[in-house]
């Protein structure tokens, strides 16, 4: 949607009141994975642990506590938009605002190398147990990560979490910046088109990458 000269993207109550319960559904269930009485036997039946069973069980609560966590932080992540009521995201002459679960942030447009779609897949456990999810985001590609980690590029004060967020994201497979439009009800296909309309005339030299 275009408002006097903006690109405003705006939540969908609903849909954000849906990511949340599945996100508190994921975090109540991976902390219960991580309390599960698991013998070290069971472990053993797995193939990328049976090696050494004892240091497998570490390793499974271990990964299912940081899950947990991660989980449980994008719900309270979720808590707060909802309540704040605040556009996902807005594009102006001067870049990108993003509101979105991970926290706001501001993206230059010149400092912008590319923005574009990434799907993320995820899967939990093996065998028969297996499941497989998929996540659609739009990655923000800029020149200098380190550089919007600096509060003094940021419209928003950065609390201390999200100069570790980036790389947290990395080692799950999510891009350093990505935008989540999950709240909004909108195709992420239709929104990427619209910023980058927005970014070609706010930066001429601006070419789409093939991907």
């Amino acid at each position: 949607m275009i408002e006097d000269g903006k690109y405003i993207v705006r939540q969908n109550r609903v849909r954000a009141l849906l990511n949340l319960f599945v996100c508190a559904a994921l975090t109540v269930g991976l902390f219960f994975a991580f309390r599960m009485d698991i013998s070290v036997e069971s472990v053993s039946n797995v193939p990328l642990l049976r090696m050494h069973p004892p240091t497998g069980l570490v390793f499974f609560r271990g990964l299912m506590f940081l899950c947990a966590v991660f989980s449980g932080f994008g719900t309270l992540m979720y808590i707060k938009k909802i309540a704040l009521g605040k556009d996902v995201i807005i594009a102006d002459d001067q870049g990108i605002t993003n509101n979105g679960a991970g926290g706001s942030n501001f993206f230059a447009w010149v400092d912008i190398e590319d923005i574009h779609l990434r799907t993320i897949t995820t899967s939990v456990g093996s065998g028969l147990s297996r499941s497989t999810s998929t996540q659609t985001v739009i990655e923000v590609r800029v020149k200098d990560k380190e550089k919007y980690l600096d509060e003094k590029h940021q419209r928003h004060k950065i609390s201390w979490w999200r100069k570790f967020l980036p790389n947290m994201s990395s080692l799950l497979g999510y891009p350093a910046f990505c935008i989540d439009v999950r709240s909004t009800g909108i195709k992420p296909e239709i929104i990427v088109g619209g910023i980058r309309k927005m970014l070609k005339k706010y930066k001429p030299s601006y070419e789409e990458c093939d991907q």
